[in-house]
């Protein structure tokens, strides 16, 4: 039986806004710096679309997807040492020479980066609110696909004394495990140094964010009354749920 979406599939595109969107119902999502693509897949095989709906498989052999039968909105990314994009190099991988292509599929492969599940099996998923796209995402992506992150609020937007309290209550069992284990003489795997990365980082901001007593630029506390609302925001798409 056929998916319930077949190419092509124009994908919903980012908006331009005077402003960040406030209140309840709102998801944010970092931007990512790559080809906007639409999976296909259907057992063991698949098909990739660019967001004008030209077929992107050739380009990137080295692609894989789980079996499954499923449809997913994301972007193809090529990653750099310290964790970002490369922009340029993933518009190298757009060449009619198959030997070249090839070449850079080893040298510099893309990783797909889903953040949206449009179809799962015979059903079309598109008129579900993106909430609950995302909870069926979330059990459905496993490698080497990857799961675009979703900012947390308490930490990265809209800051509160609050909401940073929460966060730092959250974060600080997992980050005291791993300083311990550290203090100790233990040594993190390769794998999870993205991810101490992470958590020392956000336990940092929360720390910071607190003790500010003021709020300017990048370092923004909704609950503080001379506030920057334009020049904090920093490479930030919107959702509505």
């Amino acid at each position: 039986m056929p998916l319930p979406l077949s190419p092509p599939v124009l994908p919903q595109l980012a908006r331009p806004g005077a402003e960040l969107p406030d209140g309840e119902g709102w998801l944010y999502e970092p931007k990512w710096d790559g080809f906007r693509a639409i999976a296909f897949v259907d057992g063991d095989d698949f098909h990739v679309q660019s967001r004008n709906g030209k077929p992107l498989n050739r380009y990137f052999p080295e692609l894989r997807f789980p079996a499954g039968r499923y449809v997913l909105d994301g972007e193809l990314v090529i990653r750099t040492p310290s964790g970002g994009e490369n922009f340029e190099a993933l518009q190298e991988r757009i060449h009619p020479a198959a030997s070249r292509v090839a070449m850079l599929a080893e040298k510099t492969p893309a990783t797909y980066v889903a953040f949206d599940i449009l179809a799962l099996d015979d059903e079309s998923l598109i008129d579900r609110p993106f909430a609950e796209r995302r909870q069926i995402l979330e059990k459905h992506v496993s490698d080497p696909v990857e799961l675009t992150r979703m900012m947390w609020l308490d930490v990265g937007l809209f800051r509160d004394r609050e909401g940073l309290t929460r966060a730092l209550t959250a974060l600080e069992p997992a980050w005291k495990e791993m300083d311990d284990m550290l203090a100790g003489g233990g040594v993190l795997h390769p794998e999870d140094w993205r991810t101490a990365s992470i958590l020392t980082v956000g336990r940092l901001i929360a720390l910071a964010a607190l003790r500010r007593e003021e709020s300017r630029g990048g370092h923004y506390r909704a609950d503080f009354p001379d506030r920057d609302d334009v020049h904090w925001k920093r490479r930030v798409l919107d959702r509505k749920s």
